[in-house]
């Protein structure tokens, strides 16, 4: 397996505290999604949501595994796409966090 080299300058990662609560919301990209993590007091993951797919499509099963052993999310497989899939050149500017209530929050 060879090394991938990722420039963390351009991922995005955006805190919010919740107003309402003790919890926060975390946006965090890697190479293959951006995903949000609902946190507690303690930063202990209470909830992960899948936002977006923003790498690249893969064509098999190994290419997935290959990411998931270096510790990314899994790459989009091809018999899951269409043209919408990936999102590209996505930046913290693009997106908000709105906390509605203790419960509710959007992104």
């Amino acid at each position: 397996m060879g090394f991938i080299i990722i420039n963390i300058e351009y991922m995005i990662f955006i805190q919010e505290p919740n107003p309402f609560s003790n919890e926060s919301l975390v946006i965090e990209e890697d190479p293959n999604s951006i995903y949000a993590y609902r946190l507690n007091s303690e930063q202990t993951v209470l909830q992960d949501i899948f936002i977006c797919s923003t790498g690249k499509i893969v064509e098999t099963a190994n290419e997935i595994k290959e990411a998931i052993d270096l510790g990314f999310s899994p790459p989009l497989l091809r018999s899951f796409a269409n043209e919408f899939s990936i999102q590209k050149f996505l930046t913290e500017d693009d997106i908000s966090i709105n906390w509605i209530s203790v419960e509710e929050v959007v992104v």
